[in-house]
């Protein structure tokens, strides 16, 4: 089962265009908590949720999947030592292709997302809580480097509404100074 992931994960990187039904009953089924319970299957996983989030995130955000990948990575991936880069790897891709905000110009743009005002920028508090929390409880070198890394990566997008205060205005709102 690793190795098909990891082939369907490739064939979804070099489809052009929509992504074809196939791909999106896939999908259902790895969202699923069975899958993520075969640590070998972890990296073919990853590797086929953040090409889902290349290929068609606004789908993702509209059908409330979303909500199901960054439940994945709070409660199966951030906390375990061995999967947690695979966390940061996932939250690369989620903030890379879901905007923190959607003003009413990107609406035109991403005519698919029938959110309020925001989208990532509702769930950043809860990503960070469960970050924080296992930095608290058990920090390992590799955690620190992912999380720095993380936070980096998202301050330095050009896009989405994410700015290099997002994390700092987050973290700010959980415990001010």
């Amino acid at each position: 089962m690793p190795y098909a992931f990891q082939i369907v994960s490739q064939l979804l990187e070099l489809n052009q265009g929509t992504i074809p039904e196939f791909y999106q009953g896939f999908l259902t089924g790895i969202l699923q908590p069975l899958p993520w319970q075969q640590r070998g299957s972890i990296p073919g996983l990853v590797r086929l949720l953040r090409a889902y989030l290349d290929k068609d995130a606004p789908n993702l955000v509209r059908t409330k999947q979303l909500e199901t990948i960054l439940g994945i990575i709070q409660q199966r991936l951030i906390p375990s030592k061995l999967h947690d880069s695979w966390a940061f790897e996932l939250l690369d891709g989620t903030v890379s292709n879901v905007p923190a905000y959607v003003s009413a110009a990107s609406y035109q743009t991403l005519s698919l997302l029938t959110l309020d005002s925001e989208t990532m920028h509702q769930y950043l508090r809860d990503i960070i809580m469960s970050l924080l929390n296992r930095l608290k409880s058990s920090r390992t070198d590799k955690f620190v480097v992912g999380l720095v890394h993380w936070i980096c990566y998202t301050s330095s997008l050009e896009t989405g509404g994410y700015t290099p205060d997002t994390i700092p205005e987050v973290i700010n709102g959980i415990q001010p100074q």
